[in-house]
């Protein structure tokens, strides 16, 4: 099967796509902020801070291996035969 003939993305599946994808960074940008101050912000000197391991996970890293994931099906469902 030939994909010569297939065309490309129109302009608003790319303008999707690109919003999806600075959406997706503003989010996990904030995740990352937001685990890297923690509760230890709202402290003086940062003691009493709660280091809860699985919130900072889900803040950070788990924001990035769903965005990631729904980028990979986005392209999977963009990219895919219409036949």
């Amino acid at each position: 099967m030939s994909f010569s003939d297939r065309p490309t993305l129109t302009v608003w599946q790319m303008a999707g796509c690109f919003a999806y994808m600075a959406l997706g960074a503003l989010i996990t940008f904030t995740g990352l902020i937001g685990a890297a101050l923690g509760d230890c912000a709202s402290t003086p000197g940062g003691y009493g801070c709660r280091h809860d391991g699985l919130v900072k996970f889900a803040m950070f890293p788990g924001t990035l291996i769903v965005i990631l994931a729904g980028g990979i099906l986005l392209a999977r469902h963009m990219m895919k035969d219409r036949d």
